[in-house]
């Protein structure tokens, strides 16, 4: 999954994490931007189609961290947001809404596109009426061609009544968020030491350039 690292960063926000110093957090935020170009690049995404989905990773990115900031922290913020940064706009989440109406309204569309819009609906940032329609093309999308077999859902449950089912239901859930919860710090903590790794080189970066072109004295 190409935000794999984005969304675990919002996971934890999501689960009561504070951003306790703004700077830092966009630091962390501008190395995922990065990540997430090269990954776009790596994996065969070219001209519109990148930049649709960066712009619209920045936006996420803004609109979630806005959420978790004081009032302060959020004037702090808004002095530069990521969206601006990246591709030098303000209004992201009503171009990202327009977008995803002209998006629904066509014949085709692209999966990582309704996959990155879903996200927006997901996390309350788009109104019903768009996240039913992001719904349907989504099926539409996946919805297999003349010729192609159609993928049969696995029967993980074959004996048993529905108390059964009910019972390894609650017994699976219950395992089942022991090993994401277990997962999700296994990887944050590799994830927060490659980020970290970035953050430095880009201090180290904007450190060197200092030197090479000094602030001139009156």
């Amino acid at each position: 999954m190409l935000l794999q690292d984005t969304m675990l960063h919002v996971a934890l926000l999501t689960q009561g994490a504070r951003i306790s110093r703004v700077h830092d957090w966009r630091a962390r935020c501008i190395a995922l931007v990065r990540q997430f170009e090269q990954a776009l690049q790596d994996g065969g995404y070219r001209g519109g189609i990148a930049n649709e989905l960066g712009l619209a990773q920045c936006v996420f990115l803004d609109e979630i961290t806005m959420r978790n900031l004081s009032t302060e922290q959020k004037e702090e913020w808004l002095r530069e947001l990521l969206q601006f940064r990246f591709h030098s706009i303000r209004d992201g989440l009503s171009k990202v809404r327009a977008r995803i109406d002209r998006l629904c309204r066509g014949h085709s569309a692209n999966a990582a596109l309704l996959e990155m819009y879903s996200l927006f609906h997901e996390f309350g940032l788009l109104g019903d009426k768009q996240g039913h329609a992001l719904a349907d093309a989504r099926v539409s999308e996946a919805r297999p061609t003349p010729g192609k077999k159609a993928v049969e859902t696995a029967e993980i449950w074959k004996d048993g009544g529905a108390a059964n089912e009910a019972a390894h239901g609650r017994s699976w859930r219950i395992v089942g968020g022991l090993l994401a919860f277990a997962a999700l710090m296994t990887m944050w903590l590799v994830i927060d030491t490659r980020l970290s790794h970035e953050v430095e080189q880009m201090e180290v970066t904007s450190g060197d350039e200092a030197a090479i072109h000094p602030a001139s004295g009156d």
